[in-house]
């Protein structure tokens, strides 16, 4: 019985110093872990191309100019290597946003894409997860879509 509760004992304090030996890690991330500038880049141009290949949006080409020719504003947070949220954000009329946000693993397939377009506030697109999103940002194998979205390629190789 002593032997029994002795192998549980150094089990359980292996098991416990194992764990905390493992996660030392600072919860702090590191640049390595965020997207360098070419991936920004990249992530940039599939969100324009999103909104100007698609027609659900419903943009006019004043709007779709103005994407064309003007950075959106952009943020990241990480969560991880390369994981996190992108937003990114144009301002395409007096009373008309709109976003493009980027969740999970940024450089991946299945990330999950949410468009929001507002007008004066009122949201008047949104989807929730990528079932409801339109094919135009569900192809990210570079390959023509059908439907009209644009090809979104793969991350670029460093």
């Amino acid at each position: 019985m002593k032997k029994l509760f002795r192998s549980a004992l150094i089990f359980s304090v292996s098991f416990l110093l194992l764990s905390l030996f493992s996660s030392c890690r600072s919860g702090e991330i590191s640049e390595e872990d965020k997207l360098n500038p070419i991936e920004q880049k990249f992530l940039e141009d599939n969100a324009r191309q999103i909104f100007l290949k698609s027609k659900k949006f419903k943009l006019t080409p004043i709007e779709m100019g103005y994407i064309r020719n003007n950075e959106p504003e952009k943020g990241f947070a990480y969560t991880g290597y390369k994981e996190g949220k992108a937003t990114f954000s144009w301002q395409v009329s007096d009373q008309k946003r709109i976003i493009l946000i980027i969740e999970g693993d940024l450089l991946k397939e299945d990330r999950t894409l949410r468009v929001i377009v507002s007008r004066n506030e009122d949201v008047i697109y949104q989807n929730g997860n990528t079932k409801d999103t339109p094919k135009a940002l569900n192809n990210n194998k570079g390959l023509k879509d059908t439907k009209g979205g644009p090809p979104l390629g793969n991350p670029p190789s460093l």
